[in-house]
């Protein structure tokens, strides 16, 4: 998600710790856990939740994205997963990131599924780093597993992953099965009838 002109970084995270408690306790749902990665310019949300919580999240984000006074400027949607074993996060929890602002960075030349590839699989080692350091209760060096915020520019402003009013309109638009007897003609009809 791209940051629109915010001065206090840390207000978007308390806003969506307030948020995110204030929905859990009028509902009756799974545990929200994730982390909130606040860097200068983009902000990076990884969650794990039940499916009708992400879908509250994705709506929720959409309509910061249509708000004048929103927080983002634009937003892409890059995994949903369902149906894992194992959480990585024990609770929510957001981080403001205080690294150099990143320099432009040329990835046209890069694959882009690759980067997508890269950029998840860093998110993912920093959930079980994470998981590693509360379980030991150190607290591990983690610098490391942050993604790049140049990179995350890049995916951000690539038009192959979605944005979340795309991804709603998919997931809110019914399915039309259709069988394959209704794709024949004549209709079929039966010669002998049973009595």
């Amino acid at each position: 998600m791209q940051i629109k002109d915010v001065l206090d970084r840390k207000a978007i995270g308390e806003y969506y710790e307030r948020h995110l408690r204030q929905y859990s306790n009028t509902r009756q749902i799974e545990s929200i856990t994730g982390i909130m990665l606040i860097y200068n310019t983009i902000v990076i949300h990884v969650f794990e939740t039940c499916e009708e919580t992400t879908c509250y999240m994705i709506r929720e984000l959409q309509d910061q994205l249509n708000q004048a006074g929103g927080f983002f400027s634009d937003a892409r949607i890059l995994l949903m997963s369902h149906d894992i074993p194992d959480r990585l996060h024990s609770s929510w929890t957001y981080k403001v990131l205080n690294f150099a602002p990143p320099q432009p960075g040329n990835f046209e030349s890069e694959n882009f599924n690759r980067l997508v590839l890269d950029a998840v699989t860093q998110l993912l080692k920093l959930g079980v780093a994470l998981k590693a350091g509360s379980e030991t209760g150190g607290e591990p060096d983690l610098h490391e597993f942050f993604p790049g915020e140049d990179i995350i520019q890049f995916l951000c402003s690539h038009h192959e992953l979605m944005a979340p009013k795309n991804f709603m309109q998919i997931y809110d638009t019914p399915y039309d099965v259709i069988s394959d007897s209704d794709l024949v003609w004549p209709a079929p009809s039966r010669l002998f009838p049973y009595t």
